[in-house]
């Protein structure tokens, strides 16, 4: 096999050594990457930006929160004054006996001809 010294059926190919000379870049290249704009200037600018949004972003958060406070305490007043006036009282007990006598009837029925 191996350690034999038979000789193998594949052909060996010469490995190819790449030297520093050969692997230069090209003048393209080179070209390129001096036309890169500085790094710095790029991360500054998306810091920036981000920044911007945040501040952005915080200030519309902070006005909903101030106009669902306002709409939560308005809706919570409206509540009260109907829960204390005796007519909407009176309304809701009725509504209620009126459901509970009509559920009965319902009921019965359904046993009836069920």
């Amino acid at each position: 096999c191996f350690g034999s010294g038979a000789k193998s059926r594949w052909p060996r190919k010469a490995a190819t050594v790449h030297t520093r000379a050969s692997m230069k870049p090209t003048r393209s290249v080179e070209k390129n990457l001096s036309d890169v704009p500085d790094e710095t200037s790029a991360t500054k600018k998306i810091i920036a930006h981000a920044e911007a949004a945040r501040q952005k972003a915080s200030e519309k958060l902070e006005a909903a929160k101030s106009g669902m406070a306002i709409t939560a305490r308005l809706a919570k007043d409206k509540a009260v004054e109907l829960a204390s006036d005796k007519t909407v009282q009176v309304t809701v007990a009725s509504v209620a006996g009126g459901s509970a006598v009509v559920g009965t009837g319902g009921a019965a029925t359904g046993l009836l001809l069920g």
